[in-house]
């Protein structure tokens, strides 16, 4: 017994920081793994692969998820950025030539292929200032755009299959079968402002040193303004009639309050009214 005693104070004194530190790095590396790998694994079982056509990629990564209707309904798999040639159609990685335009095709990961209109709508926005970027799909209705006409029939897009898109990653070639889906890419707002700061930094210098010219003038006592304002015996005079009218508004409240308490009125009002009795 003693020596199993013995056993555990040795252990607790020699190896129990070292046990707590393995711990807690195994520990970490289990969420690394998990955070990483697993998530990662998970991106490629999603069932319908759609390529999406953005102007630009500016604030949307990879991995980020796909919302339709305000639902989760997959991921972003892939980014890339590609070349047009005359018809408008993306060039492969190997094209000679001058290109005709650029873009960017993001690979969408779906659980299921969504039933779009004619009307869809495809937006990328921030779930909140500081947040990440996500794409928001609303897939529009079959409601016809003016009372009474033509209802809107389910829209045929580009979907691509588990070797399409094994190829489009060698090669850069894309089916031309059907047409792609486009999204509108709004850029970042913090961006946004910066941008309009830098594109107004001469009008904004200018405010602000106007500004400061101002308070300099008023601090110093220069110009018209600037003198009234320093002036003490203007300050003495508007303090005094200032005394003044608080004086004044004070009587005006005080004899407001005698009047209403004070029953010479109606005293003087009962003998009117007794005086005319007796003499109707």
């Amino acid at each position: 017994m003693s020596e199993k005693i013995g056993f555990l104070r040795l252990f607790r004194e020699r190896y129990l920081s070292l046990a707590t530190g393995l711990a807690f790095y195994a520990f970490m590396a289990l969420i690394g793994i998990y955070t990483i790998l697993v998530s990662d694994i998970g991106l490629v079982d999603r069932g319908i692969r759609i390529p999406l056509r953005l102007s630009s990629s500016e604030g949307l990564r990879e991995a980020v998820p796909v919302y339709i209707k305000g639902v989760e309904a997959g991921v972003v798999h892939s980014l890339y950025y590609v070349t047009l040639d005359e018809n408008d159609h993306a060039r492969p990685w190997n094209a000679s030539g001058a290109p005709h335009g650029q873009t960017v095709i993001a690979i969408l990961h779906l659980d299921e292929k969504p039933e779009l209109y004619p009307n869809y709508r495809i937006i990328t926005r921030y779930l909140s200032i500081l947040g990440k970027k996500i794409i928001e799909i609303d897939p529009g209705d079959a409601r016809p755009a003016v009372a009474g006409g033509v209802q809107n029939a389910p829209l045929g897009f580009q979907t691509l299959t588990r070797a399409e898109t094994a190829h489009f990653r060698r090669t850069g070639e894309l089916p031309n079968g059907r047409p792609m889906l486009a999204a509108s890419n709004y850029d970042d707002p913090v961006y946004l402002i910066a941008t309009v700061i830098s594109e107004n930094r001469r009008d904004l210098r200018r405010i602000t040193g106007n500004l400061r010219d101002i308070t300099d003038k008023l601090n110093a006592g220069n110009r018209n303004i600037a003198l009234l304002v320093n002036e003490a015996r203007l300050l003495n005079g508007t303090n005094a009639i200032l005394r003044d009218v608080i004086i004044l508004t004070q009587e005006v409240r005080d004899g407001a309050e005698d009047l209403r308490e004070s029953r010479a009125i109606l005293d003087f009002i009962d003998v009117l009214l007794a005086v005319a009795g007796a003499a109707l």
